[in-house]
Order: structure tokens, then sequence, then C-alpha cells
């Protein structure tokens, strides 16, 4: 029978190898790779980016920082859709700034980068370094994140919740 420091270490064991499920996609799928938003990086997961608005009219630029701990294509297709979809306008800052410059029928162009990568939390760490990561733009950084409203800081991270014990199986 084993002791009891063998359960221990074996259950440990078995709860970090599931952790370290490493994802070996292609840093991009698009079908016509010119036409990338994220310049063949779209499959990049964990990642703070930028946004960069310019008015076409005036060449006005406005900046947007934003995170994923998905795919940023996966981000990119939710923001696009609220850029389409009239009742998904309010859903982030960036959208609303786009229906803003659809409601004067100016047009814009938009470029992606990504800022940095970071981990978000887990059961080794429980502080997610992605949050952290943007607000870290947001704050310090405000050149970067023109459109942010500062009311972001101030909100909890929301990849801590799969980590909560109502959570678990």
């Amino acid at each position: 029978m084993p002791n009891i420091a063998a359960i221990i270490n074996g259950h440990n064991k078995k709860t970090l190898k599931s952790q370290e499920h490493v994802h070996h996609t292609k840093p991009c799928n698009c079908k016509i790779k010119d036409n990338c938003p994220m310049s063949g990086q779209c499959c990049t997961e964990a990642v703070v980016y930028q946004a960069t608005v310019t008015n076409i009219n005036n060449m006005e630029v406005e900046t947007y920082v934003g995170l994923t701990q998905n795919q940023f294509k996966y981000r990119y297709n939710n923001h696009t859709a609220s850029f389409k979809n009239i009742s998904r306008q309010n859903s982030t800052e960036l959208s609303k700034h786009i229906w803003k410059l659809k409601a004067k029928n100016i047009a814009y162009d938009i470029k992606w980068k990504i800022l940095a990568r970071a981990q978000p939390c887990n059961k080794q760490s429980p502080i997610c370094k992605l949050c952290l990561l943007e607000k870290y733009f947001v704050i310090c950084k405000p050149h970067l994140s023109s459109l942010n409203s500062r009311n972001e800081i101030v909100t909890t991270c929301r990849h801590a919740r799969k980590l909560l014990l109502e959570n678990v199986t």
C-alpha cells in the first residue's frame, strides 16, 4: 500500500502534466496569407494586442489595447463581428469608435499587432500576468491605448473564474 507522500506526488505529477499541454499549431492558418490581420501570427495564444485605427479622411489615429487567452484569430473574429452587427456596437471601446466613424461615413483602416505575450493565471500561479500586462499598457503607456477607458483597470480577472472551486469537476 502506497504511503500518503506517494499518493500526493502522483496526484501532483498528474495535475502538472495536464497543465503542460502545448499547442503545436501553425502561427497562421489563413487561406490567403497576405490577408492575415496579424502578419502571419494570427494563431498566437495568450497575447496583449493593439489595434490602430486610422481615419482615412484626416489621418487621425486612435489606438486600442486588448487581450486574449485564446488564439488571436478568435478574438479578431469577435471584434469584426462587433463592427458589423449593430446590436454589438457597445461591446468594446474599439467597436464604439468604429460605429462612430461609420455613423459619419468616415473611411477607416485598422492595423493589428501583438504587443506582448504572457501567461494567464493557472493552478500554479494565481496571478494573471496577461491581465496585469494589459493594465500596464493602459496605465503606463497611454499613447498605445487612447481608446481604452480607464475603468477597465479596476475590473477583475476573467481568467481566474475557471480556478474557483465551484467550477472544478
